[in-house]
């Protein structure tokens, strides 16, 4: 899976190693978003990305990745995770036009 950042306010890291994702967004959404730093807002998307079950889902992690490198435009880790999103939605978008294609036929 995908690198867990470390630090950041919430300290959820570890429960994301562990596999609890949803322990640590619950962790992380009970900051307020001021008190959130880059490491929080990374392991939010994170944790979306891990619990996934829409699209949707991925573009909250993609927001969330994105807010941790707005704040910290030097972590490789973080636009990795803005790229892995990304990467999904667009498969998620071309798969949606194929199968749209073979319903109207």
């Amino acid at each position: 899976g995908a690198e867990v950042a470390s630090g950041g306010k919430a300290d959820a890291g570890s429960l994301l190693i562990e596999g609890k994702a949803l322990k640590a967004r619950r962790q992380i959404e009970a900051l307020s978003q001021n008190q959130r730093q880059a490491a929080d807002w990374y392991n939010l998307g994170l944790a979306f990305e891990a619990t996934a079950v829409s699209v949707e889902d991925y573009e909250d992690a993609r927001r969330f990745y994105i807010e941790a490198l707005d704040r910290d435009r030097s972590s490789r880790l973080y636009a990795q995770g803005v790229a892995r999103t990304e990467r999904y939605l667009a498969d998620a978008r071309t798969l949606k036009q194929q199968t749209a294609g073979t319903n109207n036929q």
